[in-house]
């Protein structure tokens, strides 16, 4: 949904491609049948293609703003938004740490996410407080939580510290 800009409600399944014909999925829907459009439920046979993992009618609105979405991604391409994303979350880290807030998150490498877990005693309050300000982050239990995508500037995230760090903590 967000890291590949689209709304809720839709999922990707990738299946290394010689496991498709093994696998039989445990829930399934009309559109993984071979015979879908006999609506036979006495001859039901999955596709050998990796249809057989598709379930039943997809919601087309969420599907074509799923497919805005992969154009736009398709299109910046992964390695640009990967090193994107990890020069702002190092930017905000660091602006997090110069500031006096505390973190949780991984150490920088492979485990680190363009997620941040900022400390906070009144992460619903400073949500609203930042919200009101146009700044749209969440909460989690003792956490302001922020995740700028390729597309935030430095600027994006200055905003929101200069924000924050006018909220009482």
């Amino acid at each position: 949904m967000k890291w590949l800009c689209g709304g809720p409600g839709l999922s990707y399944l990738y299946v290394r491609p010689d496991l498709i014909p093994e696998l039989e999925p445990r829930i399934t829907g009309w559109f993984a049948a071979r015979n879908a459009f006999d609506f036979d439920i006495r001859d039901f046979r999955f596709h050998d293609d990796a249809r057989r993992f598709e379930m039943g009618t997809p919601a087309l609105p969420t599907v074509h703003t799923a497919l805005g979405g992969q154009e736009i991604i398709d299109e910046v391409g992964m390695e640009v938004i990967t090193r994107r994303n990890r020069e702002l979350t190092a930017h905000l880290v660091r602006g997090c740490e110069e500031r006096g807030f505390s973190l949780t998150l991984p150490e920088e490498g492979p485990h680190r996410s363009a997620i941040v877990m900022i400390r906070h005693g009144d992460p619903a309050g400073a949500v609203g407080f930042l919200a009101e300000r146009g700044i749209i982050v969440d909460h989690r239990p003792g956490h302001v939580r922020v995740s700028p995508h390729f597309y935030n500037m430095k600027e994006d995230l200055q905003a929101f510290l200069d924000a924050l760090d006018a909220f009482p903590r």
